[in-house]
């Protein structure tokens, strides 16, 4: 079946309206360069606020003006095979190889009615009690009664030989899947936008001091594996540092089927029942890009939406992410309105935000979705759904859709730019490589790990004190990235002198990538380095390190003193303790719905006869 090319969305040249204020930049500093003359990094980058269409800045724009005025570090000293790249901003042609829509499940219970209608749906009206959906659905399925064997298992895409197949047919360099990709996608992205924060400004006045900066979780480096296999390199997560998998991950795989089954054939997935497990392969959607080729896996479809397909994503609340280790205790805090800082979906909706909505509208994109299917719980219960389209998942973190195509892809094409150094400084081998976009000194690093011949993964000893070591005589290589071109506004990028572009001349962003030349040693000790926050950062032993750390706990908090002696995980705890000894309801008020495995039983046993005398009756 041939690939058949979609664009994204119709893009064109709009010109700068308006007054336009510049402040002066400082010209770039040229480094010697063996690869390519002309190679420069622009050491301190200053932004100028611009007044479109004659309205006055916004408080989001000057926000957002001193957000990106991080000034960049200096030309570094040692620097080797620069080289200057001219990404098109304009280039959002993707190709798709999309399977019948009509094999994938559909929504239960009638949850299809949230993909046509804006904003929160309560499976239980907060203050009539009126359930809106069937109150099966409320109680969430216990992990311990669902039996996961009978589930497809996972697929790499080192393991893929029809997605490999796909790309040698199709010319393809590099695969891989939205799982793999989309971490690394994210780090791109925060160079290529320059740390740009995300919009919130379309939330209730009372999240108006709130943080808008990704979280830790989303900032966290990233590592994947380039496997190689003949003329195809896959790419692979690397998890040699990542948590088990915990109940939030576990139950994303339950609850799929939760949502999408009637309440008999769900109940042939849980361990009660003889049934036997799922069967065939799973139903993706290929997407080509130059030189890439993704898949990605398919939950839903509406042939009524636009784009038919959408993804399942359930969302726990804030008290279950910041105190995953004790869950059940964080079960008793419960989404009890629509807006406020906690205890609200509106809450959640800003954590996605800065946690979440880039992955997904990466993904969405990835896959030619519409958009994605959110169900909102604590691990226990069910409190609400919310589709997403793309355009609003595109919303806070771009400006809109058309501009979001274009960063993604630049994204891309980066991405693509960075392995292809790669691949030339290790043809045919298998590497380890690990990135990070240091808002610090304004550039992304690049570390390359060359794997022994025969080896598809690294091994580094961690002692009990969780003290990292890397063998000696491991092969590391380090690349960096720096932007060039800066982009200040929807229509116009800056170039390096601050002169914006005006008119229907098409937009530019030029970035300059490097190798390093420190000596082996000075490398292997900065990748150990690197690699040892890594592993801090995925440690969940030490609270100070918690991956999913809220605004008022992370490391930029810790510096105000307003918030240096609040804790946000113990009041998340008073509150779910609160929750959890409050009285029983009421009997005017309908009876929770109680999970029971007898469900998939044998049927019950017939109702014993009355033995009730009636009046002319004998007894029996």
């Amino acid at each position: 079946m041939p690939l058949r090319s979609v664009t994204l969305r119709p893009s064109r040249a709009i010109g700068l309206r308006g007054r336009v204020s510049t402040r002066v930049f400082q010209p770039p500093t040229d480094l010697p360069s063996s690869r390519q003359s002309g190679c420069a990094i622009l050491p301190n980058v200053k932004y100028h606020s611009t007044d479109i269409e004659g309205l006055s800045p916004s408080p989001f724009a000057q926000q957002t003006d001193q957000a990106f005025a991080s000034p960049s570090a200096g030309p570094p000293k040692n620097v080797k095979n620069c080289e200057d790249i001219q990404l098109k901003p304009f280039n959002t042609s993707l190709e798709f190889l999309s399977p019948d829509f009509k094999t994938l499940p559909r929504l239960a219970y009638d949850l299809d009615r949230t993909l046509f209608s804006p904003g929160v749906h309560y499976l239980q009206d907060p203050r009539s009690k009126v359930y809106n959906f069937d109150p099966w659905l409320q109680k969430v399925p216990p992990p311990d009664e669902f039996d996961y064997d009978k589930l497809r298992p996972f697929i790499k895409s080192s393991q893929d030989d029809k997605l490999k197949d796909l790309a040698r047919k199709h010319k393809c360099t590099f695969v891989g899947s939205t799982s793999s990709m989309t971490h690394i996608l994210s780090h791109v992205y925060f160079l290529i936008s320059l740390w740009r924060p995300v919009d919130i400004s379309r939330l209730s006045q009372k999240f108006a001091n709130m943080y808008t900066s990704y979280t830790r979780g989303m900032r966290v480096p990233a590592s994947a594996y380039l496997r190689y296999d003949d003329g195809v390199y896959a790419v692979d997560v690397d998890k040699s540092f990542d948590m088990e998998d915990s109940i939030l991950m576990v139950l994303g795989k339950s609850m799929e089927k939760f949502l999408t089954l009637p309440r008999k054939e769900f109940n042939r997935f849980l361990k009660l029942s003889k049934a036997k497990g799922e069967e065939g392969d799973e139903t993706y959607s290929y997407a080509k890009y130059q030189n890439f080729l993704m898949r990605s896996q398919l939950d839903c479809y509406d042939d009524r939406l636009p784009r038919q397909a959408f993804d399942l994503k359930t969302r726990a609340t804030i008290a279950v992410r910041l105190l995953l280790k004790d869950h059940p205790e964080a079960s008793g805090y419960e989404i009890r309105r629509s807006q406020g800082l906690l205890e609200s979906f509106e809450r959640e909706h800003y954590d996605m935000i800065r946690s979440a909505f880039l992955k997904y509208s990466f993904q969405a994109r990835i896959g030619n979705m519409d958009g994605i299917f959110v169900a909102y719980h604590n691990t226990e219960r069910v409190f609400g759904f919310q589709y997403f389209p793309l355009e609003e998942l595109d919303r806070p973190l771009f400006g809109s859709s058309r501009r979001g195509d274009r960063y993604f892809a630049m994204t891309l094409q980066l991405v693509e730019h960075v392995f292809q150094r790669i691949v030339e400084k290790y043809p045919r081998q298998t590497v380890l490589m690990s990135l990070e976009s240091d808002k610090n000194n304004g550039a992304m690093k690049v570390y390359v790990e060359a794997l022994p011949p025969g080896k598809d993964y690294v091994e580094h000893v961690v002692d009990e004190d969780k003290v990292l070591t890397i063998h000696p005589d491991t092969q590391v290589s380090l690349f960096e990235v720096h932007p060039r071109d800066i982009p200040t506004t929807e229509f116009g990028f800056a170039n390096a002198f601050g002169k914006a572009a005006e008119g229907p001349a098409p937009l530019s962003s030029k970035f300059s990538i490097f190798e390093s030349s420190l000596t082996p040693a000075q490398l292997l000790a900065e990748y150990q380095e690197f690699r040892q926050k890594q592993l801090l950062w995925f440690d969940y032993g030490d609270e100070a390190e918690v991956r999913d750390l809220d605004d008022v706990l992370d490391t930029e908090a810790r510096e105000n003193e307003h918030y240096r002696s609040f804790d946000l995980r113990q009041l998340l705890r008073e509150i779910s303790r609160r929750h959890s000894s409050e009285a029983k309801p009421t009997p005017s008020h309908p009876k929770p719905v109680v999970w029971r495995s007898s469900m998939v039983t044998a049927p019950s046993k017939p109702a014993k006869p009355s033995t009730t005398k009636r009046k002319g009756q004998k007894k029996q």
